[in-house]
């Protein structure tokens, strides 16, 4: 699962501990967050893009038992074409008490067969212990087929997460985690499978935003976001699956520490705050990403997926323009991946990057015309197009330490160009106003983070 070649795909899937929603995270990542971060980013290798290649699926969703994963097996992990999956057992199945281990073994045996069927790796996580004791006993009970099922089979690596959690006094009320449990989950399964973790500290104060007031984020829907807008709001039964490509701003690795990207934020909030709990969200954006090397790797990035995908986000540019992609080729480049997503008769959205006039080098002046070619392709393409350069810069001139290092753009990234938390919220934030989905009095919509500016803590408000 760890070795240099592309395709290493992972699919997790369970109860509500699996989804790993906002009501258990809120801004912080989830347990599949943390780990992809770790085996995208951490464990990578540069001399072989494969490594940042290790994509990771959620099709956890509260509620969901492993009989209903075995009767729709092929949507929720077959259609994906997983090297790995990942069954993590909750309140969902030991709920239904002693009685019910008979029929939950003989389910874990039909799973097993199912994964194995595909010749992909199977990676049990057991229930975690809840702090109420008839519920602790129960769980035990159902943690204790899983280990026995592990012994009897090969290619089943079992995460005893139940009696790793007791050991360091942890239990968790309603056998339901929250954002340090999902850290802590993440870590065990790291150890149990690529052998060690580089843990994150999670250190955002939280706070709530005031109503949107300032001229930049006033923003309108797209005149094109009623496709979405139909799709998003109706068949809620019927899963869609958003596919995001581009680069390390998409990606999301390392300068959010522990926060959610902006892909990671859009699942939550679709999945929470618009009631499409079996909704599915797959980012294979890579670090260091061109137009033309997106190409390149079309098969990793896109093509095992463009039977599925209905919404594809688009976000190139703050690689090509420092690479030996002419704006030509660039242009060319975009309108083959616009081209390759509609002809899949799916909805591409494209997003143009922040600035990043502090960038070493002439990044930031070369950017400029590279924006002017997305929003070309938009109007040409009549295309949904979410302009954060626009957005930033229009803040930025209220505001200039607003879009450096240290406010939007991440502290500690000498590069000054990728968003920290704050800048991926920012960019949600201005997403979903876009495509006309925002609900403003959502939890999600209310979410801000404190940031220093000039010397001091200051509550902001990072709506669009």
């Amino acid at each position: 699962m760890f070795n240099l070649e592309s395709g290493n795909t992972w699919i997790f899937t369970g109860g509500s501990n699996a989804e790993g929603g906002w009501h258990q995270t809120k801004g912080a990542r989830n347990f599949i967050g943390h780990f992809e971060e770790h085996i995208r980013w951490e464990k990578r290798n540069n001399e072989y893009v494969g490594t940042r290649e290790r994509y990771t699926i959620n099709t956890g969703r509260a509620g969901q038992t492993l009989e209903e994963i075995n009767e729709d097996f092929y949507n929720l992990v077959g259609v994906y074409q997983p090297r790995a999956v990942a069954l993590f057992v909750g309140k969902e199945e030991y709920e239904k008490g002693i009685e019910g281990l008979e029929a939950f073994e003989k389910n874990l045996k039909v799973f097993f067969k199912k994964v194995k069927a595909m010749h992909a790796l199977l990676v049990l996580q057991t229930p975690v212990p809840p702090k109420e004791k008839e519920d602790y006993k129960q769980a035990e009970a159902y943690e204790q087929v899983m280990i026995a099922l592990s012994k009897e089979e090969e290619k089943i690596v079992c995460i005893d997460h139940f009696h790793l959690c007791i050991e360091k006094g942890l239990s968790y009320m309603n056998g339901q985690l929250d954002a340090n449990g999902h850290l802590e989950i993440a870590k065990q399964l790291s150890e149990a499978t690529i052998g060690d973790f580089t843990p994150f500290v999670l250190g955002e104060t939280v706070t709530k935003r005031s109503a949107p007031d300032a001229v930049w984020e006033k923003v309108e829907e797209d005149p094109y976001a009623k496709d979405v807008k139909a799709l998003v709001g109706n068949a809620k039964e019927k899963a869609l699956r958003w596919l995001f490509l581009g680069d390390s701003i998409t990606h999301g690795a390392l300068h959010t520490h522990g926060y959610d990207s902006f892909p990671q934020l859009l699942e939550k909030y679709i999945k929470g705050e618009m009631g499409r709990s079996k909704d599915v969200f797959i980012n294979t954006a890579v670090s260091g990403a061109t137009t033309k090397d997106q190409l390149q790797n079309h098969k990793a990035r896109f093509e095992t997926y463009k039977e599925v995908a209905d919404i594809v986000i688009i976000m190139f540019g703050t690689n090509d323009c420092v690479s030996d992609v002419s704006i030509e080729n660039y242009k060319h480049n975009l309108k083959k991946i616009i081209e390759d997503v509609k002809a899949v008769g799916a909805i591409p959205i494209l997003r143009t990057p922040n600035p990043c006039m502090d960038a070493p080098g002439e990044r930031g002046r070369r950017l400029i015309p590279y924006i002017k070619v997305i929003e070309e392709c938009a109007k040409e393409e009549q295309l949904i197009l979410i302009h954060h350069y626009n957005q930033w810069r229009q803040a930025g001139n209220e505001n200039p330490e607003l879009i450096k290092r240290g406010g939007w753009i991440a502290k500690g990234d000498e590069s000054s160009i990728h968003p920290g938390a704050v800048g991926q919220l920012n960019m949600f934030h201005m997403a979903v106003r876009r495509l006309g989905i925002s609900q403003e009095t959502s939890e999600i919509m209310q979410l801000a983070y404190k940031i220093e500016l000039d010397g001091k803590k200051k509550r902001l408000n990072l709506s669009s």
